[in-house]
């Protein structure tokens, strides 16, 4: 008989960001192979919401044989139930690179096992909190049946550069900064040159200002829909990643997919999931992310080919089947299905 397994996820799908993506995927996956108990949060400012779901997650956790939460956040009260199932969080990132209050560093020590995006997210929560529970790698997972394209086929928009994700100011290590600062440079060697920045949070406008105040050619684009955003993906001559904060990097996989090769910065998430298939900074360098990315749009051939190659190892390795499989065999591991 298979185990009721309680899922406690917050907004699922795309309204939710990378974390919602995940947590979508973590809920197809279970729902065929367990007695599925879903519990679901949609943040609010309201204080009954939080009150509802609480409630709601400690009724569940009387009814459930095990569970899995898929953000450590939502498993922060845990400690305060009266009947608590064994239990697995997975970590995503940031979440877990600071100090913390009791009642998450409770969650961590006390999991029967934590479920991490990536080794780079492991070593980064290390530098903070080594008594944990035992912890195991389960990488993410993009749906590729929109990217699949052709390499050769796509007429791509020469000396086009894209980057997606949130512009906020509590997370300025995403690369947006030192993109519009080295764009000045990389104009006055290729004066079509064009930076695309795809997101929003509160860092939009002063990011916009400054770049006209660089006279940089640089486009900021919000509220797009997920058709808008895939054609900018399917159409840009480089993705442009150079964070030092993503635990995983959902958005680079989902550019390879389309075949659009992808600079990073070594060293960081996007390296370890990559590895060869991706093209490197040293660091988060003006300097050197000018001369990069001059070289690399000098050289439409070497684009081109860094697309095919970071295409075809993305969909071998980080599909959703792959990534369900990942999931499911962790959870298996630990008695927790």
């Amino acid at each position: 008989m298979a185990k009721r397994l309680l899922l406690a996820t917050a907004t699922l799908g795309t309204a939710g960001g990378g974390v919602g993506l995940v947590a979508e995927h973590m809920r197809n996956a279970l729902a065929a192979r367990s007695s599925l108990i879903h519990c679901r949060y949609e943040p609010n400012q309201r204080l009954i919401s939080r009150v509802s779901f609480a409630s709601r997650l400690a009724l569940a956790n009387l009814q459930a044989d095990c569970a899995l939460y898929s953000h450590l956040d939502l498993a922060r009260t845990l400690k305060f139930y009266p009947r608590r199932p064994p239990f697995a969080v997975f970590l995503h990132s940031y979440e877990v690179w600071r100090e913390l209050d009791t009642a998450r560093l409770w969650a961590l020590r006390n999991a029967r096992v934590l479920l991490a995006n990536t080794h780079y997210t492991l070593d980064r929560m290390a530098e903070f909190h080594r008594q944990v529970a035992p912890a195991r790698v389960v990488h993410l997972g993009v749906d590729f049946s929109r990217t699949m394209v052709s390499a050769p086929r796509v007429q791509r928009i020469a000396n086009r550069v894209l980057i997606v994700g949130r512009m906020v100011a509590a997370e300025r290590n995403k690369g947006h900064d030192q993109l519009i600062d080295a764009w000045p440079g990389i104009q006055a060697r290729i004066p079509d040159a064009e930076l695309i920045c795809v997101g929003s949070g509160d860092d939009v406008e002063r990011l916009r200002t400054k770049a006209q105040q660089l006279n940089a050619r640089v486009q900021f684009l919000t509220g797009l829909s997920d058709d808008e955003r895939d054609q900018l993906l399917k159409h840009s001559a480089l993705f442009a990643f150079p964070s030092i904060q993503e635990g995983f990097g959902l958005a680079p996989v989902e550019a390879a997919g389309f075949a659009t090769p992808v600079l990073a910065v070594s060293g960081t998430s996007v390296a370890e999931v990559f590895g060869q298939h991706a093209h490197y900074v040293p660091a988060m360098d003006v300097g050197l992310l000018q001369q990069v990315i001059i070289e690399l749009l000098g050289s439409p051939a070497r684009l081109q080919e860094l697309g095919a190659q970071a295409q075809a190892y993305v969909v071998a390795n980080y599909s959703i089947a792959a990534f369900e499989r990942r999931l499911l065999d962790a959870l298996n591991e630990f008695d927790l299905i």
